[in-house]
């Protein structure tokens, strides 16, 4: 009984955390990626840059990204579950399950093709020229997006799951009250990331021996070998493959700067010393 106060009070908290970070935090993020992306996509100096045109594009794709984090996620869901519009019909859970990943893993991939982008740029600044054309940019992240809608194909059998729970209670209101907590409790914390979970109502009938309440609850969902395989896709697609592919080409990127800057100091140091002799 208490482990199940306990557990209620932490989703209870971090529902709070969810949606004031929302509320908060977001926002100022939306503001700032759309002055970021006007002043990458407007500025004539930055935009005829290659690494202008790219952090332009970044910063619209993580301004997308939010706006769904905090419509679909965060701030409306946690405001109001009946906001949720994942849990609308079976359609909108598939198709905005889908959506939504695409897009945030889409902005990891970006950041990740930026890496490369510099470090092919300066590890062969004479070669693939072709790569480094606009047109080819966008023909490159348009493959990047067609494989990940591939990928995540999965997404799409998502369905909408209604449930409905009826508890018994024969021995006071209070008592039924927790149990239904519990109940409701267990059925949130089985759901997937995205999905969640909305009483609509509940109905107390009472009668001369017994009382019981209904729950009805809504959820995104699909089977469970199909959310294990959509969860790991979903890592790996919007974590590991991303920041081991960005920390791996950074750490050559750094390497080539500290050789040319190396170089450099040496070529320096000749220039100074014939100087000198001279």
């Amino acid at each position: 009984m208490m482990m199940t106060k306990y557990l209620t009070a932490m989703n209870e908290a971090n529902s709070s955390i969810s949606f004031y970070f929302a509320a908060i935090c977001v926002p100022i993020g939306i503001v700032t990626n759309i002055v970021a992306a006007a002043l990458f996509l407007t500025d004539h100096h930055l935009n005829k840059t290659n690494i202008g045109f790219l952090y332009g594009l970044l910063s619209l794709l993580e301004t997308l990204s939010l706006l769904l984090d905090f419509f679909l996620i965060q701030f409306l869901p946690n405001l109001n579950q009946m906001y949720s519009l994942q849990l609308q019909s079976d359609w909108l859970c598939k198709t905005t399950t889908y959506l939504v990943r695409v897009i945030t893993q889409s902005s990891f991939w970006l950041q990740a093709y930026i890496s490369l982008d510099r470090y092919i740029h300066m590890r062969y600044p004479h070669r693939f020229k072709k790569l480094h054309k606009r047109k080819n940019i966008l023909k490159i992240y348009k493959l990047i997006i067609l494989f990940l809608c591939l990928i995540n194909v999965e997404n799409l059998f998502y369905y909408l799951k209604v449930s409905s729970i009826r508890l018994d209670n024969n021995n006071s209101t209070a008592l039924s009250i927790e149990t239904a907590t519990e109940a409701k409790l267990a059925e949130t914390m089985a759901l997937s990331p995205i999905g969640s979970a909305v009483v609509l109502g509940s109905s107390d009938s009472t009668n001369d021996s017994a009382s019981s309440i209904i729950i009805v609850v809504m959820s995104c969902t699909a089977d469970t070998h199909l959310l294990f395989v959509s969860d790991m896709i979903e890592a790996t697609s919007r974590t590991w493959f991303p920041i081991i592919a960005i920390t791996i080409l950074n750490v050559f990127t750094v390497k080539l700067l500290l050789k040319s800057k190396a170089k450099m100091r040496v070529s320096s140091s000749k220039r100074h010393s014939e100087y000198t002799v001279t």
